[in-house]
């Protein structure tokens, strides 16, 4: 009895095993970067660039960009555009593309990097999120159908994370943790 019911439980991880494997490849179908850490190596940043006319506009739109309207409103727009770059990822749902975008000085803050989150979809791109922080991660949890993206940062004194949920249409904080340091 034994035999056959270890033999029953070969065959059907035979069977279903290339199947599962298979499904899992589908939801995650391309080898885009997961983890993004600009101050180490430029983790996940290596083949970035320069973002398209559509996702540059949407940049610049944001209110982030305006904060610094001062500081790059005399830039040409191919200036403007070298103040970014874009790896493609994949948050969950076929869209025409996503997007990952780093800021480069002077489009990052003092102590953190600051990423976006940009979606093109029938032609328009949409920036989804805006993050700061030292590293930005989709992770492989999804909810409502999108990867949740955690950020986190660091001080001498402070470490700190957040969590964000895709809640249509564009993501949102859903935990932000910040402890001290430990010596």
């Amino acid at each position: 009895m034994r035999k056959v019911l270890l033999a029953s439980i070969l065959l059907v991880g035979i069977v279903y095993l290339p199947g599962l494997v298979a499904a899992q490849k589908k939801a995650y179908p391309d080898s885009s970067p997961l983890l993004f850490e600009p101050d180490y190596h430029n983790h996940g940043l290596e083949n970035a660039r320069p973002p398209s006319d559509d996702i540059l506009d949407a940049l610049l739109k944001k209110v982030e960009a305006d904060e610094l309207s001062s500081e790059i409103e005399d830039l040409s727009r191919e200036q403007k555009r070298a103040l970014f770059e874009i790896v493609r990822v994949n948050l969950g749902p076929p869209a025409e593309g996503d997007y990952v975008v780093h800021g480069k000085p002077p489009m990052i803050g003092a102590d953190c990097e600051w990423f976006w989150v940009v979606r093109v979809k029938q032609g328009k791109a949409e920036v989804i999120l805006f993050a700061n922080g030292l590293a930005l991660e989709l992770r492989r949890q999804m909810v409502n159908g999108y990867r949740e993206i955690g950020v986190s940062w660091a001080t001498a004194a402070y470490v700190g994370d957040r969590l964000y949920r895709y809640e249509g249409p564009v993501y949102k904080l859903v935990r932000d943790r910040t402890r001290e340091q430990q010596p």
